[in-house]
């Protein structure tokens, strides 16, 4: 890819899910991506989760 580009992420929202008995949590952000490439412009709604689980005093990819 080349050219101009600009890209802006707007947050709506942010939840957890804990499961496991409580050892286990998926954090999910969600929001809109908006970007542009060569003048054309795109949005894209976009959810991104991250699967966390303790090791001693923090929390770490599952």
């Amino acid at each position: 890819m080349t050219g101009v580009s600009w890209g802006q992420y707007n947050h709506n929202r942010s939840w957890a899910d804990i499961y496991g008995s409580g050892r286990k949590v998926d954090i999910y952000i969600k929001g809109n991506i908006n970007y542009t490439f060569n003048l054309i412009t795109s949005n894209y709604s976009a959810t991104f989760k991250e699967s966390l689980k303790p090791s001693g005093t923090k929390l770490v990819s599952q």
